[in-house]
């Protein structure tokens, strides 16, 4: 069977109003389960009271659970958010479960599974062990796809690994201030940013550069020139988390069902802005991904 493959941070954002599952890499596996997709995740989880939400929140959502691994020792990753005008900052700890992820439990429940699209981010590979699981499935998908969201958190990346992940992508999300950090630009104007995104994808060989701008939209830079698409209005803005990561997942369904890319950012900017209309990132409102569909 060849299936998307997600390997990265499962957790909690600790929110004034309470404690919200997501994490990037899980919410993408979430949002591809809705788009139709049986996505693996791997990721890891402690085995206490919210590792066991986590669990059962993906049984309720009939998502894949054999790649999440249980680590007896660490307890499941927490985050501090501070929202302010709805906007989401995160103070991310080290050392805790998604830090752990071990490279021959991820092989393991990969299986004889086949690869369709690997999909990484530099958060969950901040840790030797967790890196390692990483390298093991690129090693298993040298000839596969690869859809990269650098998701740059700070302090938890670095230039030179930013280059390696460039260069295994074939596919790049960025926002626009990640590409403003990794091209060096200084208060760029729209058409720096367009500048840039084209050198990015023409110096790492990239099929497709997505570049998020929030309520702006977002615009893509290819082989074929750019395009761009505006986001819709947000009518009830409860906070921003996890739209980055809803638009990634219909940026990769898109490129899985054959979509232009001019037809993956309309879409996935629709769906982004709709996110933003509830807290945190994910939804059993199966309705929700009508939307774009």
């Amino acid at each position: 069977m060849q299936r998307p493959v997600i390997i990265g941070e499962v957790l909690f954002d600790c929110l004034p109003t309470g404690d919200v599952l997501g994490g990037a890499h899980f919410n993408v596996a979430w949002h591809l389960k809705g788009l139709g997709f049986e996505p693996l995740l791997i990721g890891r989880i402690g085995d206490d009271a919210l590792g066991k939400i986590v669990l059962d929140k993906m049984h309720t959502w009939n998502l894949e659970t054999r790649g999440m691994q249980i680590d007896h020792e660490r307890p499941t990753t927490t985050t501090e958010v501070t929202l302010i005008n709805g906007q989401a900052s995160y103070g991310i700890p080290m050392g805790k479960a998604f830090d752990f992820i071990d490279a021959d439990a991820a092989l393991k429940a990969l299986g004889d599974d086949e690869i369709s699209i690997l999909y990484f981010g530099t958060l969950a590979s901040r840790h030797p062990v967790s890196l390692a699981a990483l390298q093991a499935l690129l090693k298993k998908n040298q000839h596969g796809k690869c859809f990269v969201d650098l998701n740059l958190r700070a302090p938890w990346w670095n230039a030179q690994q930013n280059a390696e992940f460039l260069a295994l992508a074939d596919w790049v999300k960025l926002t626009d201030e990640e590409l403003t950090h990794v091209c060096h630009l200084k208060n760029p104007a729209i058409e720096d940013l367009h500048k840039a995104a084209s050198q990015l994808q023409r110096e790492y060989k990239l099929e497709s550069v997505f570049i998020t701008r929030g309520e702006y939209g977002a615009f893509v830079v290819n082989d074929k020139g750019l395009f761009d698409a505006h986001a819709p209005k947000v009518l009830n803005l409860v906070d921003t988390i996890g739209a980055g990561d809803t638009f990634t997942a219909t940026a990769i369904a898109g490129k899985l069902l054959g979509w232009s890319d001019a037809d993956i950012i309309e879409r996935a900017c629709k769906l982004a802005a709709k996110v933003c209309e509830q807290s945190g990132a994910v939804t059993l409102d199966k309705s929700f991904y009508q939307l774009i569909m």
